[in-house]
C-alpha cells in the first residue's frame, strides 16, 4: 500500500498552479502511482477531486486496483516497480453545487460550505487516469449533470488544462451528455484506443493522428 494525501485545502497557494486528480475506486494503480510521483518530484501542488459524498468510513480515503492494468504487457515493461501496490487518495474536494445553482468544490473539512468556482478559484490541471474508475466516475457522478459534471464544465469554460490517460477520456465524453446539443468538449482533438472513433464522432470530437494527443483549446489543431 502507498497513501498519497494531496495538500489540504488550507495549504494551497491559489497564486500558484494548482493540480487536481479525479478519484474513485478501482482506479489503475500504475497511472495514478507514475502520475502523483511526478507531480512530487516537480514540486507541484495537487489535490484529489471526488463525487458526493465521500466515504464515511474512511474519512475521505479512496483505493485502486492491484495489478488490473489497462495494458498489462507494455504497462508491465514501462514501470515494474508498480507492480502488486494499492495506491490510496484522499480527497481534498468534493463536487458540489452553490446555493446559486453554480458549480463549486466543497473542502473535505468544511464539506457543507461550497466554493464557487470562478477565474480565481479554479484547478488549473485536470486529471483522469484509466482502470474500472471512469466508469464508476460516469455512472455515480456525471450522468444527468451531477455535481462533478458541472464542476468538469465550468473548468472546460474557463479554459483549464486537461490531460486524461486511457479511459480517462470516457470521463469527458460522457459529461453534458445527453442533454446538451453540444458537449463541453465538442471541436477539441483527442487520440483514441483502436475501434473507439465512434465514440468521438459522438461528441463531436476530432480525432488526433497520433498516439498521443496535445490541444489547449478546441480551437487548435
Amino acid at each position: 500500500n502507498q497513501f498519497f494525501a494531496g495538500y489540504t485545502h488550507e495549504e494551497l497557494d491559489w497564486s500558484r498552479p494548482v493540480h487536481a486528480i479525479f478519484v474513485d475506486f478501482k482506479g489503475d494503480s500504475m497511472q495514478l502511482g507514475m502520475l502523483i510521483s511526478r507531480l512530487e518530484e516537480r514540486g507541484e501542488q495537487y489535490v484529489f477531486v471526488a463525487g458526493p459524498p465521500l466515504p464515511g468510513f474512511n474519512g475521505g480515503w479512496h483505493f485502486s486496483a492491484v495489478n488490473d492494468f489497462e495494458h498489462p504487457s507494455e504497462q508491465g515493461k514501462l514501470a515494474p516497480a508498480w507492480r502488486d501496490i494499492r495506491v490510496w487518495t484522499r480527497a481534498t474536494y468534493v463536487c458540489s453545487v452553490a446555493a446559486d445553482g453554480s458549480a463549486a468544490l466543497a473542502s473535505r473539512t468544511a464539506p457543507d460550505t461550497p466554493l464557487p468556482i470562478t477565474s480565481s478559484f479554479k484547478l488549473s490541471n485536470i486529471y483522469f487516469t484509466g482502470g474500472l474508475m471512469p466508469h464508476t466516475l460516469i455512472a455515480n457522478h456525471i450522468l444527468n449533470d451531477k455535481p462533478m459534471s458541472l464542476v468538469i464544465a465550468k473548468h472546460l469554460e474557463l479554459g483549464s488544462t486537461f490531460a486524461v490517460v486511457g479511459h480517462g477520456l470516457d470521463v469527458l465524453l460522457a459529461c453534458g451528455m445527453p442533454a446538451a446539443a453540444d458537449p463541453p468538449i465538442a471541436g477539441f482533438e483527442a487520440a483514441v484506443y483502436p475501434k473507439q472513433d465512434r465514440l468521438l464522432e459522438i461528441s463531436k470530437v476530432r480525432k488526433s493522428p497520433s498516439a498521443v494527443c496535445r490541444s489547449s483549446a478546441a480551437a487548435d489543431a
